[in-house]
């Protein structure tokens, strides 16, 4: 999975735009969009959301057997 798409899913999991993680994740998000991929800092940053956030692909997985379940981040690639 790519930082992208862990991105993706976790801001429209949050859903607002209030929220500071929320546009720190916006941020990053873009960033990655960009620069076709996050900074070191960053990722280490983000992995630590796509572990917080690891039942998202958890519920996915239970839908779509072929799914893969991020583990803090490591499936994650740029």
């Amino acid at each position: 999975m790519k930082y992208s798409e862990a991105l993706w899913a976790i801001l429209k999991e949050i859903d607002d735009t209030e929220d500071p993680t929320f546009e720190f994740l916006t941020s990053c998000l873009s960033y990655c969009f960009k620069k076709n991929g996050l900074t070191q800092k960053q990722s280490k940053i983000v992995d630590k959301y796509i572990a917080k956030y690891g039942y998202l692909w958890a519920e996915e997985k239970q839908i779509q057997p072929n799914t893969v379940i991020l583990e803090r981040g490591k499936n994650a690639i740029n």
